[in-house]
């Protein structure tokens, strides 16, 4: 048999020549034999899609026959002939889902983040309100009560001056650009289970060492949890088959934001990362939240995360130094970086 290669964002897939579907049909096809009623999309809709297809070819062929030439409608009105009689497409095919969330108390910096993934997101701010109604603060930085003490004082003499700039008539869209508004924000989260897996993969790396990790995997947890009550094992099959691309299991060479110093899953044996980790691990908040997750929610962890936060305790309880790639005397470290900046030496 012949075949063509088609691709979708789980890479590349076969598919019979004959045939006119694309990669995610064939992937339905080849895995998932899924019976008659139990999540499929219905057999009247296909039809009634072939019939809509072609009848918008003629039209277009009709209106614009410079863009839908003869060809291209003969080529789609043979396709949707092949649809409308049930040739073209499997017996049964799997109807897409999307994943929703809604999220309470994020950091702004996490929701710039959020903005740059494949997901609808629904937000509200405005009126005036408490600058800093909330912060959200790394473990790192709130360990050090000194510095809590001069984020506490600053944080007071911004709020005096937000409330003479209010008392003054200055607009809240105004005064908020002092910087210390409102912290935290709510919002609607909605994304396709494929893209939200995508972004799970991504986002749940060690080397996303911040809030946004671990709303991921808050995230993570709460899909897991709605699979397991799935009770039709063709259905949860599937489920689970989709659930594994939100952790493909390897180790990190992406970045060099830690390289892959946390070593969930070892560098490979003779591999040199191009620069040093630009950031001490051992020093990160996220450390510190993953040794959290493993003593309270150790549902959280990812597969390898359990091992590897033991071979950090055993290490240390050895009293011998965790390794890292990490040099803090290179270029694009912060402690070489600050030096830089206009303030640092004023």
């Amino acid at each position: 048999m012949e075949y063509r290669i088609e691709h979708d964002s789980m890479g590349e897939v076969r598919v019979p020549a004959d045939k006119l579907w694309a990669a995610q049909t064939q992937r339905s096809h080849e895995n998932f034999e899924i019976g008659v009623n139990i999540e499929t999309m219905p057999m009247e809709i296909i039809h009634a899609f072939g019939i809509l297809k072609k009848a918008a070819a003629q039209a277009n062929h009709k209106l614009r026959p410079e863009k839908m030439t003869s060809e291209k409608l003969v080529a789609i009105s043979t396709a949707c002939d092949e649809i409308i009689a049930g040739k073209t497409f499997p017996k049964y095919a799997f109807e897409g889902h999307n994943v929703a969330f809604k999220i309470e108390n994020i950091s702004r910096i996490n929701l710039a983040q959020l903005t740059r993934e494949r997901g609808f997101f629904c937000s509200a701010s405005g009126d005036v309100r408490p600058l800093t109604q909330d912060f959200i603060i790394p473990r790192a930085i709130y360990a050090r009560k000194d510095w809590m003490d001069r984020l506490a004082k600053i944080q007071r003499d911004m709020e005096d001056l937000y409330i003479d700039m209010c008392e003054d008539g200055i607009t809240y869209m105004e005064s908020r650009y002092i910087g210390l508004h409102s912290q935290t924000i709510s919002l609607t989260y909605n994304a396709s289970f494929s893209d939200w897996a995508r972004s799970c993969n991504t986002r749940t790396e060690n080397n996303f060492a911040d809030e946004i990790n671990y709303m991921y995997r808050l995230m993570r947890d709460e899909v897991r949890k709605q699979i397991e009550m799935v009770t039709d094992p063709l259905s949860k099959k599937l489920w689970n088959w989709l659930f594994g691309f939100t952790d493909k299991k390897k180790w990190y060479d992406r970045d060099h934001t830690y390289n892959n110093d946390f070593d969930r899953y070892p560098t490979p044996e003779g591999y040199v990362f191009k620069e040093p980790a630009h950031n001490d691990w051992r020093k990160s908040s996220w450390k510190m939240e993953l040794e959290l997750m493993y003593r309270e929610r150790p549902e959280l962890l990812l597969d390898g995360e359990k091992e590897m936060i033991e071979r950090w305790l055993a290490l240390e309880a050895e009293g011998k130094e965790l390794p890292t790639t990490y040099d803090p005397e290179f270029e694009l470290t912060a402690k070489a970086r600050i030096k830089t900046v206009d303030y640092y030496n004023r």
